[in-house]
């Protein structure tokens, strides 16, 4: 089949589905890929072994999600889990011990992949650039200068309250700081530095009062899956992942940011701006 029927097969795929399903379909295809790619990469491992051991979670994980409609059947599923909870988790025939995993991460020389179920459905292909991931990555002082930020008081705090926000809604940073119960001087502060790095939306207005400046989000996907993949990060007390790790190569051959042709982090400038291609209507 070409390439082009293919792509041609997923778009009517996809369509096929409700509007608010789509995105569960991509990552139901997207899964099929990533067991393609375990099969293609080593012939050496037992592919088909890993495959039924991922397919039972998320089979079981879908049942659960039907299942959860009957209250009855949604408190017998959250004893049975609780039940499983106790026992060793481990990649054999027990399917019943796959429940509790939280995703199937794959490590190979051209990538990185990751699929999660259970309390989070997401696709995760990061490709292997040609120069080597140092030669995207920023540098080890940009990289600090980001996490110093957001460690300073309130500001995930603040990044969080935009977010609570609809697209394109604008507040005040001193509605910010009511909402947080915060000092206003530090919520401004804070929300001046996230500006400066264009990391979210400032806006000057005037009003009889004189001028004021209102805030909103960056349009991005980079903050709500930064924190979530640094929450993943953080070890969840009996929660299993299954790891299939095929790379032969270092993650860094050199330091981070050295093959960067853009390694530090500026200020952005105003041509550098995000450009909105659609923005959905607040209803």
């Amino acid at each position: 089949m070409a390439q082009t029927d293919i792509k041609e097969l997923f778009d009517r795929t996809l369509y096929s589905y409700p509007k608010k399903d789509r995105m569960k379909a991509a990552c139901d295809l997207m899964w099929n890929i990533q067991k393609a790619v375990l099969r293609c990469e080593d012939s050496n491992i037992d592919s088909v072994a890993v495959s039924n051991i991922l397919d039972a979670a998320t089979q079981k994980n879908q049942r659960k999600t039907t299942q959860s409609q009957d209250v009855q059947s949604q408190n017998n599923e959250h004893d049975e889990h609780n039940e499983h909870k106790k026992k060793a988790y481990s990649t054999t025939e027990d399917s019943d011990a796959s429940i509790s995993t939280s995703g199937l991460y794959i490590e190979t020389d051209s990538g990185y992949m990751s699929y999660g179920f259970n309390n989070l459905d997401y696709i995760f292909l990061l490709s292997q650039p040609e120069n080597g991931f140092e030669s995207v990555i920023k540098d080890a002082d940009s990289l600090r200068r980001l996490f110093f930020l957001l460690v300073k008081p309130y500001c995930l705090e603040v990044v969080a309250a935009l977010y609570a926000k609809k697209p394109n809604e604008n507040v005040t940073g001193r509605l910010l700081a009511k909402e947080l119960n915060a000092p206003e001087p530090e919520v401004i502060a804070v929300l001046d530095e996230l500006c400066k790095y264009h990391l979210i939306r400032n806006l000057e207005i005037t009003d009889t009062n004189g001028k004021m400046h209102i805030y909103s989000y960056e349009n991005s996907a980079e903050w709500v899956a930064f924190l979530t993949f640094a929450s993943m990060l953080m070890y969840t007390e009996n929660e299993a992942r299954l790891a299939v790790n095929m790379r032969k190569q270092s993650a860094f051959s050199a330091p981070i940011g050295s093959k960067n042709p853009f390694a530090s982090w500026n200020e952005r400038k105003d041509d550098n701006e995000r450009i909105n291609l659609y923005q959905s209507g607040n209803e």
